[in-house]
């Protein structure tokens, strides 16, 4: 899930989307239809800090 562009999985946030690759369907493992929409995308830098 996105919150304010940030990725929760990652932490990641989305700089840009920059095209639009299309798009392929395909039948879940529930067997339901589904789409799968792809784009690239450019982040913002990731800073760490050290923990002692």
């Amino acid at each position: 899930m996105w919150q304010d562009g940030r990725d929760e999985e990652t932490g990641v946030t989305v700089a840009a989307i920059t095209a639009y690759l299309g798009a392929f369907d395909y039948t879940s493992g529930s067997g339901k239809l589904s789409r799968q929409h792809t784009w690239p995308v450019t982040v913002s830098p990731i800073w760490h800090q050290a923990v002692p």
